[in-house]
């Protein structure tokens, strides 16, 4: 009997032994755990972080396309009115062009009647004189007296 009662504080100590390291085994896990949660909870603080960043590389990014694409609506308007400008222009010389032949072209019609008229006149005028020469009167002081 004297070895039953020895083995019952050895499967005392036994059992105390596995609590104890039941026990330890608990801590550690809770530790574990504490340490996961921490590690889960700096992993989400450093992801929002990331997220806010991203969020205002964004708004940063939006902000530059917006005024690129300002600057450009501007160049592309001021060259539009630039073309615009340079295309009435052109309408208007070019229309000035062809009044200013229109008008040349008149007057070369104008010229060209004329000179055909003053060639009649002359031949009305130098025909009958050369047929009789006698028509043709000296120019004397005494004519320009009388008027003749």
């Amino acid at each position: 009997m004297l070895e039953k009662e020895v083995q019952v504080p050895d499967q005392i100590n036994d059992s105390a032994q596995i609590q104890l390291q039941r026990d330890q085994l608990q801590l550690q896990r809770d530790q574990l755990q504490m340490q996961r949660d921490q590690f889960q909870q700096q992993l989400q603080i450093q992801r929002d972080q990331l997220q806010l960043q991203r969020d205002q590389f964004q708004q940063q990014l939006q902000l530059q396309r917006d005024q690129f694409q300002q600057q450009l609506q501007i160049q592309r308007d001021q060259q539009s009115n630039s073309q615009s400008q340079n295309r009435e222009m052109i309408q208007v010389i070019s229309s000035f062009h062809e009044t200013i032949r229109d008008e040349r072209d008149q007057h070369r019609d104008e010229l060209n009647v004329l000179h055909a008229r003053i060639e009649r006149l002359n031949q009305q005028i130098l025909i009958p004189l050369i047929e009789n020469p006698r028509l043709i009167r000296p120019i004397t002081s005494q004519n320009d007296m009388n008027g003749h």
